[in-house]
């Protein structure tokens, strides 16, 4: 299933896909950050809906947390360039 929809995360200052599962033909669930807010949204192929907020001590996987964003990776690239 591609159906266009982007599978992987996402980064982005305010914005940020922390893990998407398809639940059937062009519809899928998504965790995101917002700012420092976390929401459940169901996407279809024409449309977004929200869903519930997620407390961060709901979410069992943290790692994103440690991922760096690409910008802040960009910033140390050329650092050292």
């Amino acid at each position: 299933m591609d159906g266009g929809f982007q599978k992987s995360r996402s980064y982005n200052k305010n914005l940020k896909i922390i893990e998407t599962i398809a639940v059937g033909n062009n519809k899928l669930i998504s965790i995101v950050a917002v700012g420092k807010k976390y929401i459940a949204v169901s996407v279809g192929k024409d449309d977004v809906h929200f869903l519930t907020e997620i407390k961060e001590d709901e979410l069992k996987d943290l790692s994103f947390l440690d991922e760096p964003d690409k910008e802040s990776a960009k910033e140390s690239f050329c650092e050292y360039s």
